[in-house]
């Protein structure tokens, strides 16, 4: 009963903050903060055991299938991006940009994390891989929230650097995803609690991709958008369901359907519309989670997270400074990966992904540093896309 409860209560504030956050913008500095969510954060933190004790473990545990359905949705709104049509557009220098700066921060990251980890006790070898890859993962993806309101205000002599950081920030998610998924396939989870079995991420996979065709079949008939959604909503539940229990992710497998999807279907542009249509809710009940989840256990996690996003700051500085060498970006400012500091809903995704599939003692430290310093971003970037674009100060 208090599951139900609490499932209504959170709706009920995640779609009212949602008019509020979304819906009445001004061009201050605290409603374009707000953009970001943070304070959806905030709100999971008073829901969470830490404070009122409504998202309490019980409850949490109980809501496990609306957040894997988030993460599900978050995967395949975020496959709609890679149509390969549109992303053969693109110089090729493009995409080797996206791979420099995205490889240099991975590695950076990775290797620190891992080494990080060692640090704290009772952590096998495979879960210190685990942690690490997570790290390099959130570190690498990229949001485009600062990037969406650029051309507002941007001079028409700066649109190629904003579409130049639009197509990495697209691309780093894409390399940050593989690179979480191998989480799954070499250095895996614990049994899944609800099936008991150790993780079959093989079987997922092939399974998933069977039901994908038969649900493109489904989805390439001509039918009303409500329909077609409750068809994407079976699709993204079933497949979530399926890689829960077979220990594979959620998040992945539908990313392979959104995919798959956008590069085959008929119906590509109404199946974008409707996903985008409750994209922002979605993504604030996953910020409701992850704060409910978020414990910060030693006062040693500030100066931790404030290494670990110095630490990104340079490998992404240094990963754009590299790009811009490339012959076929034109004269591009040397601090380019210095735009690509914000991290938005994918590297959210990861971290609930993770603490769903490990136990806390390992996620909790992690939650704490990628949140806190995820903070920092959101709080710096708008100073630092002012300076890399251009704006002149008033």
């Amino acid at each position: 009963m208090k599951t139900i409860f609490v499932l209504l209560l959170v709706l009920v504030l995640v779609f009212a903050g949602y008019r509020y956050s979304f819906r009445r913008l001004s061009s201050s500095f605290l409603p374009w903060f707000g953009l970001t969510g943070t304070e959806f954060l905030f709100l999971g933190v008073l829901l969470g055991p830490a404070f009122s004790g409504v998202l309490d473990e019980p409850t949490t545990q109980g809501l496990i299938p609306l957040s894997g359905s988030v993460l599900g949705w978050v995967g395949l709104l975020y496959g709609f991006q890679f149509e390969l049509a549109k992303l053969r557009r693109f110089p090729g220098e493009f995409l080797w940009a996206a791979l420099i700066i995205s490889g240099i921060t991975m590695a950076v990251m990775g290797a620190a994390g891992y080494w990080g980890m060692g640090f704290l006790g009772g952590v096998s070898p495979s879960w210190k891989t685990s942690a690490a890859l997570v790290l390099a993962a959130t570190a690498a993806a990229s949001a485009q929230t600062g990037l969406a309101l650029a051309p507002a205000w941007l001079a028409p002599r700066r649109q190629g650097l904003v579409t130049l950081l639009r197509y990495i920030s697209g691309l780093d998610g894409a390399a940050a995803l593989a690179v979480f998924c191998l989480i799954f396939l070499f250095a895996p989870a614990p049994p899944c609690p609800a099936s008991g079995i150790p993780g079959l991420p093989g079987v997922a996979i092939l399974s998933g991709m069977g039901f994908i065709l038969v649900f493109t079949l489904l989805l390439n008939r001509r039918q009303p958008s409500d329909e077609m959604l409750m068809v994407v909503i079976a699709m993204v539940l079933l497949l979530g369901g399926m890689a829960s229990l077979a220990g594979f992710s959620p998040l992945v497998l539908n990313f392979l359907a959104g995919l798959w999807l956008v590069n085959v279907s008929r119906h590509k542009e109404r199946i974008y519309r409707r996903l985008a249509g409750v994209e922002k809710p979605f993504y604030l009940l996953l910020l409701v989670f992850l704060g409910a989840a978020w414990k910060i256990s030693s006062p040693w996690i500030f100066a931790v997270a404030a290494g670990y996003w110095l630490l990104r700051f340079l490998a992404k500085g240094a990963g754009g400074a590299l790009a811009t060498r490339l012959p076929g970006l034109g004269d591009q400012p040397r601090s380019l990966g210095l735009g690509l500091l914000e991290q938005g809903g994918l590297a959210m995704a990861f971290l609930l992904e993770f603490h769903h599939a490990f136990p806390p003692a390992l996620t909790e430290p992690v939650l704490g540093v990628v949140l806190l310093a995820a903070m920092a971003d959101d709080l710096v970037n708008p100073w630092l896309l002012n300076r890399l674009l251009g704006r002149v100060s008033a």
